[in-house]
């Protein structure tokens, strides 16, 4: 009875401490987790705001790359425009280039300026040491300078100069010793790029012609040379032969020579600057896929928080319901015990009890038979 009770009670109860301590340790595997998730966390969004404050410096260099593209571009064009409509060039020059296009005279090259090339540091001294030669037109011979002037004749559409590649000749320069002298810089021709076939014509134009560093290098070289020779500073300032000087702002023939290396010197860096951008996106693409990368991890941390937070929950509701459990139990327990206790006392009492009284008996029935033995 009672004590099958007792231990069925003890039994019970054991079995709910045991699974409360199992339930405990989870819990305790449980908080650990949720700990080192916190961490992943932490660490996570540490690197993810990296990634984006990365991402956003590349996104604004990108940006800012590409607007200077534009810019050059709108600029490019510009000038591009200016060229092919041949501004600052003389009527009758474009005249001829027209009937050049359109196939109405052939044997035309081109004007000076469209068939040289010269290093940006060279232009303002080669401008001003070509001034209006700039515009003079090279043609293949004789004949095809003659058509081109019997259609400006025949046009009325004024004059221009012809230089045919059978006809000009090349100008030796002979004072080699200038080489030597300080702020010397080049004889014209040489600093001046151009196909073959027209080297000719430029040693013709530009081989008379000494460039020098500045006004005082020349004045010196001239004085020396007895102002035999043409020598243009890389400024634009000009010390003729015979002793002459013309200087101030530099003469640039309306620019026609600036504005061709200028479009040259803008394609080059817009190529370079597209080139840029192209790794700057790429460098921003890449950044953003391993900033979404991260995102992706963090959501994932973020589900399995989520899911650790509902186990803890979980497992302290558990144990709460447990330790009411045992509570229970140990209240039943305790109550069995005293029962068990207070029967086991009254058993004893009573006990005792009928011992005092057997003990009486067998005294009074002693003093009976005393007095009838006396009888």
């Amino acid at each position: 009875g009672l004590d099958r009770q007792i231990a069925s009670v003890t039994e019970t109860a054991d079995k709910y401490r045991l699974e409360e301590k199992n339930t405990s340790e989870m819990l305790a595997v449980v908080e650990e987790k949720l700990k080192e998730n916190e961490n992943r966390l932490a660490g996570l969004s540490i690197i993810y705001k990296k990634k984006k404050s990365s991402f956003d410096e590349k996104k604004q260099e990108y940006e800012k790359i590409q607007f200077s593209i534009r810019e050059k571009q709108q600029r490019e064009k510009l000038l591009q425009d200016l060229e092919n409509s041949m501004e600052g060039f003389n009527y009758s020059v474009k005249e001829v280039m027209k009937a050049s296009k359109t196939s109405r005279i052939s044997g035309i090259y081109g004007t000076v300026a469209q068939l040289i090339t010269v290093d940006s540091q060279y232009t303002t001294a080669i401008e001003t040491a070509l001034g209006g030669a700039l515009q003079n037109i090279i043609v293949k011979n004789e004949d095809t300078a003659k058509r081109c002037i019997a259609l400006l004749k025949e046009l009325k559409k004024g004059r221009a100069t012809f230089l045919p590649v059978t006809s000009v000749k090349p100008y030796d320069f002979h004072d080699n010793a200038v080489r030597n002298e300080a702020g010397f810089v080049a004889v014209g021709d040489e600093i001046v790029s151009c196909d073959d076939e027209f080297r000719k014509i430029m040693s013709n134009l530009l081989g008379r012609t000494v460039i020098a560093e500045d006004i005082d290098y020349a004045s010196v070289i001239a004085r020396k040379y007895s102002y035999k020779f043409r020598i243009v500073t890389l400024d634009g300032q000009v010390i003729n032969a015979g002793g002459s000087f013309t200087g101030g702002s530099a003469v640039q023939s309306h620019g026609v020579l600036s504005r061709k290396n200028e479009i040259n010197e803008l394609t080059d860096k817009i190529a370079e600057l597209e080139k840029k951008s192209s790794q700057a996106r790429d460098e921003a693409q890449k950044i953003k896929a391993e900033a979404e990368k991260i995102r992706l991890e963090t959501e994932a941390e973020n589900e399995t928080k989520q899911k650790l937070n509902e186990d803890k929950l979980n497992f302290r509701s558990e144990i709460k319901s447990l330790e009411s459990i045992l509570q229970q139990s140990e209240q039943q327990n305790k109550s069995y015990t005293d029962t068990r206790q207070r029967l086991e006392k009254n058993i004893s009492d009573a006990e005792e009890q009928f011992k005092t009284s057997n003990e009486e008996l067998v005294k009074i029935t002693a003093e009976i038979e005393a007095e009838q033995s006396k009888i």
